[in-house]
């Protein structure tokens, strides 16, 4: 197999995530579906990356896999100082509480609650309750624009601004790693470049590394640092 990293980070740049020779099937009955062919890339710290592909690309499989979601069946990946392939399903949930913020295409946020609230939930696995869990919530949701929507529950807010508020949850702990999903795929091109904007001010100011999937290249190209894309659950070599 061969032992070169595709999309190389420039000379002198650390690696902060670093895929190696991974691979990832799944089985379907007696059928076995390769999602990901022995995928290599590295992302600095602070980078905002974007991946891209078709539908079926690998592109989520790789998101699970960095997010500690799931594991490979083969290959390492390293994220800070987690070598996550070596971790049991403990030590995953606690990569994922101390490293992590996901934000999904999906808002996933619950109706019942304020939009305050529902980013008082991202603390609450991490031992943040009461005044605290309020301010700090109250403070990120500030830094997303929505300051004066905090008592409003998800009915009450439009599409954009419940994305803003899926994300203030997901950033609320300080996560040094930002994974989104296509979280621009159920927002018009207004929202979904305002949206954008947001996550490179954000990730700038925290600092924060965010590895974005998306189909969508002409959209999120202009925010990114570099793009890498999968084909086929590869990588497709840089012309």
């Amino acid at each position: 197999m061969d032992e070169s990293v595709p999309n190389r980070l420039p000379d002198g740049d650390t690696p902060y995530v670093e895929l190696r020779n991974v691979v990832r099937t799944y089985r379907m009955g007696s059928t076995e579906v390769p999602a990901l062919r022995g995928v290599s890339l590295e992302v600095a710290a602070g980078e905002f990356v974007v991946v891209l592909g078709v539908s079926g690309s690998g592109k989520s499989t790789l998101l699970h896999l960095v997010g500690g979601l799931d594991r490979p069946n083969a290959g390492s990946i390293r994220c800070g100082r987690y070598q996550l392939e070596a971790l049991d399903t403990r030590g995953r949930s606690h990569y994922r509480r101390a490293m992590v913020g996901f934000v999904f295409q999906s808002f996933y946020l619950l109706p019942h609650l304020t939009a305050r609230q529902n980013v008082e939930v991202g603390l609450l696995f991490r031992g943040v309750y009461g005044r605290q869990a309020r301010q700090r919530a109250s403070q990120v949701l500030e830094w997303v624009g929505l300051g004066h929507r905090l008592e409003h529950r998800p009915s009450q807010l439009s599409a954009g601004e419940q994305q803003r508020v899926a994300l203030a949850r997901a950033i609320v702990h300080q996560p040094p790693l930002l994974l989104a999903d296509e979280p621009t795929a159920s927002l018009d091109r207004t929202n979904a470049t305002a949206l954008l904007e947001l996550l490179q001010n954000l990730r700038r100011q925290l600092p924060m590394t965010v590895i974005m999937v998306t189909h969508d290249e002409a959209l999120v190209r202009p925010f990114a640092d570099r793009a890498i894309r999968l084909r086929d659950g590869q990588v497709v070599p840089e012309a």
